[in-house]
């Protein structure tokens, strides 16, 4: 059969609706996810809307409880990793599905820093051409990751764009971003929020362990891997090539999923939260994101090598070779082992630290919990033991 004009255009109705099918099931399947809200007042229709998604807030019954409600947004997406996904000529389910997974977790490792726990997901995915295949391992990672944070998927956008989305696999190459929604109940947050205006010197700086490169940094290595700037996507099968330096190819390193701190954090703030100060996601910028939650006149020492610290997984070191990057800007860039940390009071920073432990070990992708180092006086400045090395890294006021 003949196809239409606009489909010879590069948009296929047809195909769209397929993908559609696909992705309109993760409602369904997300929406308990939000079944304890009811008791506070919030709700989700029992089926999926038409044009537009959403919950219902009961008024009288969170005016009757709280004396007031905050919602929090936020929206990411997961870098060049789809780029790697083309690429990539495993099996693995969980690194097929990795870039949705990873879209989420920026987003709600986000919102959590402020304290919200994560409430709706809207998710937009720009195609080359939509792949039935594709999408199957997107929804894989939409729900995992949707599950992880709690939080329900209450619609989303395809659209189809050929003449834009392009990559070393033009008929794989898609684009995808996620917006989170977050609501917030906590009286004491909403009127001290987490972060400079509770911070003092001498706090505490818990690290949570990272499962790797998380989502941040990743051109940098398959880029310098295939020589792109001169050959392209000419030898993009060296990603594919078990590297000994990684004990696994480079694509499975950097399709390893970033970790959803949503619901250990949340439980932390609930268990401790007088003695929680502020919460930084460590992302694109490494500890320049540390910055953004203390106060002007301050610093940090920052121990990388201290006791309990998750040393650097085998990625960064390999970025650090291949990509000739100074270990002062692979902190500037990189989350280097720590992907979320805590400030908190001195006074309770043991018992936070073991919760935080015994949290993390006994969740879906267990992590670690220890201390990173201390907030000081030294102004802008952030002081980074590693490798015998003392790296400044200025930047703050």
């Amino acid at each position: 059969m003949t196809k239409g004009k606009y489909a010879q255009a590069g948009v296929d109705f047809d195909l769209e609706h397929g993908v559609v099918g696909i992705f309109r099931q993760l409602f369904e399947k997300t929406r308990p996810n939000a079944a304890d809200l009811e008791d506070i007042g919030i709700s989700f229709p029992t089926s999926e809307e038409d044009f537009s998604g959403g919950f219902t807030l009961n008024a009288n019954y969170v005016t009757d409880r709280f004396r007031r409600f905050k919602f929090l947004q936020s929206t990411d997406g997961p870098g060049t990793k789809p780029i790697v996904h083309a690429i990539y000529n495993g099996e693995d389910p969980v690194k097929l599905s990795s870039t949705a997974h990873d879209s989420i977790a920026m987003a709600v490792n986000d919102l959590v820093c402020c304290g919200a726990r994560p409430l709706t997901l809207l998710e937009y995915h720009a195609w080359h051409t939509p792949d039935l295949e594709i999408a199957a391992q997107m929804a894989v990672g939409n729900l995992r990751a949707a599950n992880m944070s709690r939080a329900v998927i209450t619609g989303g956008e395809n659209a189809s764009l050929s003449s834009m989305i392009t990559g070393p696999i033009p008929k794989k190459a898609y684009d995808m971003c996620h917006m989170a929604t977050g609501y917030l109940d906590d009286p004491d947050i909403i009127d001290k929020p987490l972060g400079p205006g509770r911070v003092k010197p001498g706090d505490w700086v818990i690290g949570l362990s990272s499962s790797g490169i998380h989502c941040n940094g990743i051109t940098l290595p398959w880029t310098a891997a295939i020589d792109y700037k001169n050959r392209g996507f000419e030898y993009s099968f060296l990603l594919n090539k078990k590297d000994s330096q990684l004990g696994e190819s480079l694509a499975e390193a950097i399709l390893t999923p970033t970790i959803i701190y949503v619901r250990p954090v949340l439980e932390l703030i609930n268990d401790f939260e007088q003695h929680i100060h502020a919460i930084a996601n460590i992302t694109g910028e490494g500890v320049h994101n540390m910055h953004r939650v203390i106060p002007a006149g301050t610093g940090l020492q920052l121990n990388y090598d201290a006791d309990g610290v998750q040393k650097q997984h085998p990625i960064f070191g390999w970025v650090q070779k291949h990509a000739e990057v100074s270990e002062k800007e692979m902190y500037e860039v990189y989350n280097m082992g720590t992907g979320m940390v805590l400030i908190v009071n001195p006074a309770t920073a043991k018992d936070i630290i073991r919760s935080a432990h015994e949290l993390g070990q006994a969740s879906e992708q267990p992590f670690s919990a220890y201390k990173l180092g201390e907030v000081n006086n030294e102004a802008g400045v952030i002081r980074v033991d590693s490798h015998e090395h003392n790296v400044h890294i200025y930047g703050g006021e």
